[in-house]
C-alpha cells in the first residue's frame, strides 16, 4: 500500500541523487552518468529491497488495524507521525552535513577515491573537518538510517546501514592511505586528532 511517507521517501531520493550529479557537474564538468549519480546494480537492489519491505509491512498493518476493527489504527497513526518527524529530522541533518563538506572541499570534491595527487590538493582541515575526516560519509549513514526509519522498514533499517558501515570501513581504509601517501606526518597528525566519522572506524 503506498502513502504519503513512501512519497516523501521518493522525493529525497530524487533531490539527493539529482543534486549530486549536479555537484560533480558544476566542480568537474562530468558528463552525468550512473556513477555521478551514485546508481549501481547493488545499490538499486538495496532499493528494490527496501520499497518490498515497507509495502510488505504497510500491507500487514493495514490488514491487522482491520481485522481489530480500526482499533489499532490509531496507535499506528501515532506511529507513523513518530517516525516521519524522526526520518525526516535525520535525512535532513545527514543532507546537510554531506553537502556542506562538499561545498568546503570545493574542487577538490570527487565521487572517486583518488589515487593520484593532484596540484591543487590540500589537506583539508577546516569546518566539519576540524573534528571530522569523512563528515560526507557521515552524512550519507544519517540520511540513510533516517529513510528507513521514515518508511519504518525493521529490517532493511538494520541490513542496510551494517552494509553501508562494512563498505565504508574497506573505503576508509584505502583512502585514507592514499592520504597519508600524499600528505605525511601532517596527515598523520590530523588522523590522530579526530574521529572518522563512522561509529567504529578509528
Amino acid at each position: 500500500m503506498l502513502d504519503a511517507d513512501f512519497g516523501l521517501w521518493l522525493l529525497l531520493l530524487a533531490f539527493f541523487h539529482i543534486s549530486e550529479g549536479l555537484f560533480a557537474y558544476v566542480k568537474h564538468g562530468k558528463r552525468p552518468s550512473g556513477r555521478s549519480f551514485l546508481f549501481s546494480a547493488p545499490y538499486m537492489l538495496a532499493l528494490a529491497l527496501a520499497t518490498a519491505e515497507h509495502l510488505l509491512m504497510g500491507h500487514c498493518l493495514w490488514a491487522r488495524s482491520q481485522s481489530t476493527g480500526g482499533s489499532s489504527l490509531a496507535s499506528l497513526l501515532v506511529i507513523k507521525d513518530h517516525n516521519r518527524s524522526v526520518g525526516l529530522a535525520l535525512c535532513i541533518l545527514g543532507e546537510t552535513i554531506r553537502k556542506t563538506s562538499i561545498l568546503t572541499l570545493g574542487d577538490a570534491f570527487t565521487h572517486e577515491i583518488a589515487v593520484k595527487q593532484r596540484a591543487s590538493h590540500r589537506l583539508q582541515t577546516r569546518g566539519l573537518y576540524a573534528v571530522c575526516r569523512h563528515p560526507a560519509y557521515t552524512g550519507w549513514l544519517l540520511w540513510l538510517v533516517g529513510t528507513q526509519i521514515l518508511l519504518r522498514n525493521v529490517v532493511c533499517g538494520i541490513a542496510l546501514p551494517c552494509i553501508a558501515w562494512n563498505f565504508f570501513r574497506q573505503r576508509i581504509s584505502f583512502e585514507e592511505d592514499h592520504l597519508e601517501r600524499f600528505f605525511g606526518d601532517a596527515y598523520r597528525e590530523y588522523r590522530a586528532k579526530t574521529f572518522s566519522g563512522i561509529p567504529g572506524i578509528p
